[in-house]
């Protein structure tokens, strides 16, 4: 499961897998790029609820620990001269899988908060077709 990254107080989480009956690999961020997306649908619907700016009722209930402003970006010269891959064998003797993309559902979030705006409605199905 994720950690939310807001503190909303006590919250439950729970993971209902739902056969797609296709590869979902290509959405490339595991379970975040979905969980990331409703919870940021969910972000702009409450803050609109408490009648409260989404962006500043964001930055209010950001948990300390994030400190995303002393993050440096990688570059080549940071790179470590000893590098070890260890791959580890993927669960119930299925393949390894990944990590995913992660920048996926910020951006799958921020694309259907502004489809709410501008449709006047509530996404909860995707593909998003209007």
């Amino acid at each position: 499961m994720m950690t939310a990254p807001y503190n909303l107080g006590v919250t439950t989480q729970l993971l209902n897998e739902v056969d797609f009956n296709m590869n979902t690999g290509s959405w490339r961020s595991v379970y975040t790029g979905t969980g990331r997306t409703a919870e940021e649908i969910m972000m702009d619907e409450i803050a609109a609820a408490l009648r409260r700016d989404p962006v500043q009722f964001r930055l209010d209930t950001l948990k300390e620990e994030r400190a995303n402003s002393d993050y440096k970006y990688a570059r080549q010269a940071n790179w470590p001269a000893d590098v070890r891959l260890h791959v580890f064998p993927g669960q119930d003797g299925n393949e390894p899988g990944g990590a995913g993309e992660t920048s996926v559902a910020a951006a799958a979030g921020a694309v259907a908060n502004a489809y709410a705006r501008a449709t006047r409605t509530k996404p909860r199905n995707f593909p998003i077709n209007h």
